[in-house]
């Protein structure tokens, strides 16, 4: 929720790495929010806290450290591209924001401040909620309302990136599958064919075999004498010959 927060008032995350790891990211929490406790600290490799700390937890020379009020103090940087600017608020106010932060960015969740904890705290109840809900509030809160605005757009727009790649993926899934299905029908049209080879192979075997039987049959009957007068007697004519496939390829 602390993170939340600070992202809505500040722009960008509370704790950001160009090339973030773990180490980098409980570094910076400790420079933001002080000592972490002493029992994950110890479980905390010494190559690692070797790199920022000293033995004795102190921090090393020339180390980059940004407290919490470090911190706080961009909230008011309307155009992050620019010089960081002061938040521009009363030292009362500051304060009460900060002691927020604090008791929402504890270590330990347990410790950590509840949503009715926070919109019960004073800069809640003082600044915050006075600041919307009363037009002649001398706290402008005008540009957090922008920067909402330019969040939601980003927001659509991510989304609408996000439903054409699930709508080209569907594509390419159709596609896929009609691919699959050309090559299954291709496949059972070869085996067609096979089959049709097949039937015309034995359709042509049966012819034959059925005029090497008439051309015997006919030589009993007629004797060798008839065969040998007769100079047709090798050809044969088949009578009511088997009916061919229906289909053949």
């Amino acid at each position: 929720m602390g993170c939340t927060l600070f992202e809505i008032l500040g722009c960008g995350t509370l704790f950001e790495h160009w090339f973030p790891d773990m180490d980098q990211t409980v570094t910076e929490m400790i420079s933001t929010l002080g000592p972490m406790p002493m029992r994950w600290w110890d479980k905390w490799s010494a190559e690692a806290k070797s790199r920022s700390f000293n033995e004795d937890g102190s921090w090393k020379e020339g180390a980059f450290v940004r407290s919490l009020t470090d911190r706080l103090q961009t909230l008011a940087s309307k155009n992050p591209s620019k010089e960081i600017e002061p938040l521009n608020c009363s030292d009362e106010e500051f304060a009460s924001l900060e002691d927020l932060f604090k008791k929402m960015l504890t270590y330990k969740p347990a410790e950590r401040a509840t949503v009715s904890e926070v919109v019960a705290s004073k800069w809640m109840q003082k600044w915050a909620i006075p600041s919307i809900t009363e037009p002649s509030s001398p706290v402008n809160l005008d540009f957090l309302a922008e920067r909402y605005r330019k969040k939601l757009a980003r927001v659509a727009e991510n989304e609408e990136r996000r439903a054409a790649m699930r709508e080209r993926r569907a594509e390419k899934d159709a596609l896929r599958a009609e691919k699959k299905k050309i090559r299954v029908c291709e496949r059972e049209e070869l085996s067609d064919s096979e089959l049709a080879q097949l039937e015309l192979f034995k359709w042509n075997q049966k012819l034959q075999e059925e005029a090497e039987l008439r051309e015997v049959e006919g030589g009993r009957a007629s004797g060798p004498d008839s065969l040998s007068q007769n100079p047709d007697h090798n050809s044969c004519t088949i009578s009511n010959p088997p009916v061919p496939p229906q289909e053949l390829r």
